[in-house]
Order: C-alpha cells, then sequence, then structure tokens
C-alpha cells in the first residue's frame, strides 16, 4: 500500500508538472500574438503572468517578430526586454533590417499621378545618398516635428520635419546618453518651387556580384507605397516600415520650396554610421 501511494503521488505530482509545462508553453505561443502593450496589460492580471512577461525569452520572441530579425545573427549587447522597450514607445514608424552595411537615403521621390504611388529610386534629378560603413542589425526609424531653432523668417512658422533611422542599440550606448554621438550635416539641397510633398525614405542595399565596391539597389526592398489622397488639410504624415526598409510621406501647405539636409551620427572617430536623419524645412 506504502509503495502504490508513492507511486500514486509520484504521478499526480508528474502530472501537475506536465500540465504546468504545457500550460506555460501554450501561453508563451499566445503571447508571441501580442503587442507589448497587450502584453503588460495581461501581465497586470495575476502573479503568474507577471512572472511570465517578465521572462526575457518571451521579449526576444518578440524582438524577433518586431524587429523583422528572421534569421538574421544577432548579438545584442542588452537584454531583449531592454532593448525592444527602448526602440518602441507604440508612436514610432517601425523597423527594418540592415544586413549589408549600406543604406540608400533620400529626401525626395517621384509622385505618379496614374497609379498614386511615390517612387524613391535613384532618378535624374533626384538628389539621393548612399551612406557606407553602417552598423548592421535592427533599425529603428521615427518621424518628428520639431522647433526650428535658428529660422529668423516672419513668415516661418518654425517647424521642421525630420525623418530619423538609427541602430537598435544606439539610445542605451554611454556615449550617447553622455552626449558624446552627435549628429553632423553631410550636405543640403533645395526643391525650388512648390514643393507638395516631404518624403523621405532609407533602404538597405545590397552587394552586385560582380563589384563588392559597387552596390545595386534591389528593387524588390525598395518601397512604394500609396500617398495621400484627400482634403488640403488632411495634413497628417503617412509612414510604412518593410523587411529592409523604411519610408514617410507628408502633405505640405502651399509653400515655395523646401530645404533637404542630410546628417549622420558616427560611433566615435573610426566607428560606424550608428544614425541618420533626413530634415525638411520650408524656404
Amino acid at each position: 500500500m506504502a509503495q502504490g501511494n508513492s507511486c500514486g503521488n509520484s504521478s499526480g505530482s508528474g502530472g501537475a508538472r506536465r500540465r504546468t509545462n504545457l500550460n506555460a508553453d501554450v501561453w508563451t505561443s499566445i503571447i508571441g500574438l501580442l503587442d507589448a502593450k497587450d502584453l503588460m496589460s495581461l501581465a497586470l492580471t495575476n502573479h503568474a503572468f507577471y512572472d511570465l512577461a517578465m521572462e526575457d525569452y518571451v521579449w526576444k520572441r518578440l524582438c524577433f517578430r518586431d524587429f523583422k530579425i528572421n534569421d538574421f545573427p544577432v548579438n545584442p549587447s542588452f537584454s531583449w526586454k531592454t532593448l525592444y522597450r527602448a526602440a518602441f514607445d507604440y508612436s514610432r514608424i517601425g523597423s527594418f533590417m540592415v544586413a549589408s552595411g549600406v543604406l540608400f537615403v533620400t529626401g525626395a521621390g517621384l509622385v505618379s499621378e496614374e497609379d498614386n504611388l511615390i517612387n524613391f529610386g535613384m532618378h535624374k534629378g533626384i538628389f539621393t545618398l548612399l551612406v557606407s560603413e553602417v552598423k548592421k542589425g535592427p533599425w529603428i526609424a521615427d518621424l518628428h516635428l520639431v522647433h526650428c531653432p535658428v529660422c529668423e523668417l516672419a513668415a516661418c512658422g518654425g517647424n521642421v520635419q525630420v525623418f530619423e533611422i538609427r541602430h537598435w542599440e544606439l539610445y542605451l550606448e554611454e556615449n550617447y546618453l553622455s552626449g558624446h554621438l552627435v549628429y553632423e550635416e553631410l550636405c543640403s539641397f533645395n526643391i525650388t518651387g512648390n514643393c507638395p510633398w516631404a518624403v523621405a525614405c532609407a533602404a538597405d542595399m545590397t552587394q552586385s556580384p560582380s563589384s563588392e565596391e559597387d552596390p545595386y539597389l534591389d528593387t524588390d526592398n525598395l518601397p512604394n507605397f500609396t500617398t495621400i489622397r484627400g482634403e488640403p488639410e488632411a495634413w497628417l504624415p503617412r509612414w510604412k516600415s518593410f523587411k529592409h526598409a523604411a519610408a514617410s510621406c507628408t502633405i505640405l501647405q502651399s509653400n515655395g520650396g523646401v530645404q533637404v539636409s542630410y546628417q549622420v551620427m558616427t560611433a566615435g572617430d573610426t566607428g560606424p554610421v550608428v544614425g541618420v536623419r533626413v530634415t525638411h524645412t520650408l524656404l
């Protein structure tokens, strides 16, 4: 009898453990389908969900999904939860992957009236930028509207639109937090006459099989997306992130032109590029 009771208790305990493990596996799979905001709401319901939501492997799943990492080899310097929380605040454009170490960046595009698309390719008359020695890995894209501290034009509203992309670890780096990493302007150009759109795009480049020094644009990774159509007061910007690119488009008020500026941030004097900005200022 004693042996039978012992076996029964052991079996029951093992069954309970199996059920607990199965439940944890099931809930981990379910959590992988939630966004971060819903995950944190679930964590507030009880201690078991809170403990599960604090596990770093849960945030790793969210990072792989939302950063579009897939099979790209990633060795982060910070925890997955820390990286995710630093990258997303529910108002960002999104993320994309830089695998080649070269970025195609432009602050202008061709708007097709026929198919209602913006094309960001390398067209004659459109000033584009190829940025090399870019830090590989997931990148974050943001769109800001900031006050211009230098404009003294009486008719200017004092606003600058900033399309910013950065490596996902930048905001956690000590040199960035201490103010040692800053943006430097590379160049700027003017779009004269009334400019109806402020558009920007950054896309990863792939290397040409014939020459590692001659990167070509992979058109499958270069975004074309539907522009805004509506009333003139529909000023809200539109944006989209892709697997290897991010882009934005904003309808502008009637103007006399736009100045487009390109800025980059490097990790020290000899470090890779970790941030890029495209700014649009009304002339």
